[in-house]
């Protein structure tokens, strides 16, 4: 029995020493010269580069004592070549150099950007100078991504205050989970990451920041647009503020007409939304001497201008004279172009004087109702709203299609004023066979007009 002893005994001295307890450990660092370091482990969350390095387990020593060497194993087990080995203090996992910009040595980079997000384990193999060996594995968190922020509120409008915290699931099941970041919730529309933005319930210019994403318009007429449908501006939560709700000032074409007052000089005053600043519009007043020149007089120095253009044939319509052909509903350039057919029988100022309140009534209604359908198109667009926003949203755009209506019969109701407004397509078809009849057939022939003749007769 004895004997048996003895050899079991010196079977165990002939196995290679490990140390029972572990004495020493990683640590990690934000910076080269391992300032502010803590142990690595689960609750370690590592970005961009990263100074890890082995201490003392008791407390964090750059100049562990005791140590022949140290070898470094990521994400596998610690067998066959390691990553990488040092030995002499600071055992660095990147290995140790002169500091660039201090006295001393400092730790090499590891860039953590190379490796995946997610948890990885990086295992120390510590061989002591008496040839005892010790093995230490730490599970950690690289996180790279885009850092969320968020911000919330109810969806009654009030505030919320507090923080949100950001986490991972455990490396192990019953582990708690790491904690990445914790933010207040007004944090978020700052954040440098979109999606993280867009998650932020929507803070300034409801409409105005809708028509900020229309590029085929500039300020000047969104300012028009802002002032035709209203607007909502929400405050951020931390001010605890209420929204500011904005009607609009210019609903009826009797305003773009005839104005609010006269301003001298065939000119009106209106009333109109005016921004603060053109970026965000985060202010809204109201001008109410807004100066305009009324769509009727508009309308008749246009068709003046194109009506002398025919008849001299002198130069082709402004763009802004084009604009205007192709936003009225009317006939305007048939019209004038059958005016000036004879020179100098003045016909073409008869039917400008005969049907400038139709046309200006039609050019007004379809500026208006173009405008209105810009906005209304804006609003529908993606933001990210909270539930009171979007039913507010809603509303404006409810309120947007009821103009439209209203305009729709102040058209008609205006046109009823209008003597035999109906008659502008009839008369324009009378007045071109009489020239037609009147025309010599060879120049009937040369404007290629023969068929048209022959129906007429």
């Amino acid at each position: 029995m004895k004997k048996i002893l003895v050899l079991a005994a010196l079977l165990l001295a002939a196995l290679p020493l490990r140390a029972q307890t572990s004495h020493y450990a990683l640590a990690v660092s934000t910076q080269a010269d391992r300032s502010a370091a803590s142990f690595l482990g689960s609750a370690s969350v590592l970005t961009g580069n990263a100074y890890v390095f082995t201490t003392p387990a008791s407390a964090i020593n750059l100049n562990p004592t005791g140590i022949a060497h140290v070898c470094y194993w990521l994400d596998r087990a610690a067998t066959g070549t390691p990553d990488h080995c040092e030995s002499w203090t600071p055992y660095d996992l990147k290995g140790t150099f002169a500091c660039a910009n201090a006295a001393g040595n400092c730790g090499g980079p590891w860039n953590t950007t190379a490796l995946p997000d997610g948890w990885h384990t990086l295992t120390q193999i510590v061989t002591l100078s008496t040839g005892v060996t010790e093995v230490d594995a730490a599970p950690f968190r690289i996180y790279n991504g885009s850092l969320l922020s968020l911000s919330a509120a109810y969806d009654d409008g009030s505030s919320v205050t507090g923080t949100v915290v950001l986490q991972s699931q455990p490396p192990t099941a019953g582990s708690a989970p790491v904690t990445i970041l914790t933010l207040p919730l007004a944090a978020g529309a700052a954040s440098g990451n979109a999606d993280a933005r867009a998650m932020v319930p929507f803070t300034g210019n409801l409409t105005w920041q809708a028509l900020k994403r229309v590029n085929s318009i500039d300020d000047n007429e969104r300012e028009l647009i802002l002032s035709m449908m209203g607007t909502v501006i929400y405050y951020p939560t931390a001010q605890n503020r209420d929204p500011d709700v904005i009607g609009p000032t210019l609903t009826s074409i009797t305003q773009l007409l005839y104005g609010n007052a006269d301003a001298g000089s065939g000119k009106v005053n209106i009333t109109l939304l005016k921004c603060s600043d053109f970026t965000d519009c985060t202010s809204v007043t109201q001008n109410t001497s807004y100066v305009l020149k009324p769509f009727t007089t508009k309308a008749e120095e246009i068709m003046r201008s194109i009506s002398d253009k025919i008849a001299t044939r002198s130069s082709a319509p402004t763009p802004s004279e084009i604009g205007f052909v192709n936003i009225t509903s009317e006939p305007v350039y048939r019209m004038l172009s059958i005016g000036n057919a004879i020179k100098g029988s003045g016909l073409a100022e008869t039917l400008i004087i005969k049907y400038r309140d139709v046309v200006a009534i039609d050019y007004a209604y379809n500026f208006l109702e173009q405008s209105l359908k810009t906005g209304l198109d804006a609003l529908t667009k993606d933001f990210k709203l909270d539930t009171r926003q979007t039913e507010t949203a809603k509303e404006l755009r409810d309120r947007t299609r009821g103009y439209l209506t209203a305009l729709a019969l102040e058209k008609q109701a205006h046109y009823s004023k209008v003597q035999a407004f109906n008659s502008v397509a009839s008369h324009l078809e009378q007045l071109e066979r009489q020239l037609r009849s009147s025309m010599p057939q060879h120049v009937i022939d040369m404007l290629g007009q023969n068929g048209l003749a022959m129906a007429a007769r």
